[in-house]
């Protein structure tokens, strides 16, 4: 069994094992993914030593390099995850590169602030998870109810001359209608200490679309039909949610 972890990384188009391989090795993986790819059953050892002028105690050799018993496991490994990948990609909802970079460069800037995540009804759910995940992830989290304690509790302050100082992050609201008046009212106090606003929404035209600095459109509608079954938008802002965070942690 396998002993050491992979590390796969994309690089046009084919998974590259990242464990010190030189030329000669990674032409080798490369050509077993190429081949599982494609369809076209495995390839045996043999075939594939002739193919790279290697010896057949090359490839096996390689296996064990790479923490396997053999070739044979080296493959079947290379093959579950090509269709672990395939199966990932059905679930992937789609989003525009410049967006990303942009929702990357406000959660590296704001990386060791306070950051709220705001949502009403199922979208308080959502906002729950989203307040966890990056806590595990070692972002400084807090749900709208903080969020509402936050400012409030400094506004009182700067009032009575106490000091204030609210520190702008970021704050990620969640609205299917973009028109919720809890998340509004409190995207509004959050802009007023300038605070980024991350929208995740259906609606293009809403209140909270215009009053953010990034929108995130999930399976957009010009109107949301109140009671619509079945409805996605909840589940899929967590799955486009995970997608974005692992991409702006793992660089990938």
């Amino acid at each position: 069994m396998m002993n050491t972890k992979l590390n796969l990384d994309k690089d046009m188009g084919y998974y590259l094992l990242l464990n010190n391989l030189n030329d000669q090795e990674a032409a080798v993986i490369k050509s077993i993914i190429r081949n599982i790819e494609a369809g076209a059953g495995r390839v045996s050892i043999t075939q594939l030593a002739a193919e790279h002028f290697v010896s057949a105690a090359f490839i096996i050799k390689l296996s064990k390099k790479l923490g396997f018993s053999g070739y044979t496991e080296l493959y079947y490994q290379l093959q579950k995850r090509r269709e672990e990948d395939i199966e990932t990609q059905q679930f992937a909802i789609p989003y525009d590169e410049v967006s990303y970079h942009k929702l990357a460069e406000i959660l590296e800037a704001n990386r060791r602030k306070n950051a709220f995540v705001v949502g009403e009804g199922f979208g308080s759910v959502v906002a729950d998870y989203i307040t966890q995940r990056m806590a595990i992830c070692g972002f400084m989290m807090y749900s709208s109810v903080h969020f509402y304690d936050y400012v409030i509790f400094r506004e009182q302050n700067r009032q009575h001359g106490l000091s204030s100082n609210i520190e702008p992050s970021f704050i990620i609201a969640i609205s299917q209608s973009g028109e919720t008046s809890s998340v509004l009212e409190n995207v509004k106090r959050a802009k007023q200490h300038k605070f980024k606003v991350i929208a995740f929404t259906r609606v293009a035209e809403s209140r909270l679309a215009h009053e953010s600095d990034l929108v995130f459109l999930i399976d957009p509608v010009k109107q949301v039909l109140v009671g619509q079954l079945p409805n996605a938008f909840f589940g899929k802002t967590i799955l486009l949610f995970e997608q974005l965070l692992s991409r702006v942690l793992y660089k990938n």
